[in-house]
């Protein structure tokens, strides 16, 4: 299994762009394509994945500083989750996937109970130096 890693370059395209799916590229007609205004990637597993220019409703290119949610703290679990697999990430995300067996930690090594674990011995009072 994959696990999610990387952070969000807060580029906007998984809100301009509706994933459609991913085709052999024999089943995929681009004219069909084309005058629909559909975008077509090759990936590369040579498979095509297919965008719809389709922008979110909630998605504001056009008032403020830079192009944002205007919903954001409130957003859909659906873009909270977003990228669920590779096959939702758009070129240039800043999200991607390891096996899940990379991601884990290596195990701690195992403590010998004869070791002090990098630890001084503690002293006794009778090895103390008393002054005398």
């Amino acid at each position: 299994m994959k696990v999610r890693k990387g952070e969000c370059k807060r580029c906007g395209k998984c809100c301009r762009y509706l994933y459609i799916g991913k085709y052999n590229p024999k089943d995929v007609d681009e004219e069909y394509l084309r005058a629909r205004g559909l975008i077509w990637l090759t990936d590369g597993d040579g498979l095509v994945r297919v965008y719809a220019n389709l922008p979110c409703l909630c998605y504001n290119e056009e008032e403020g500083p830079f192009p944002h949610c205007e919903i954001y703290p409130a957003r859909p679990l659906s873009c909270k989750a977003y990228p669920v697999s590779e096959d939702d990430l758009i070129p240039g995300c800043g999200y991607y996937f390891v096996e899940e067996d990379e991601e884990k930690e290596k195990p701690n090594e195992e403590i010998d109970d004869n070791s002090t674990g990098g630890l001084a011995e503690p002293q006794s009072s009778s090895t103390t130096d008393s002054g005398e």
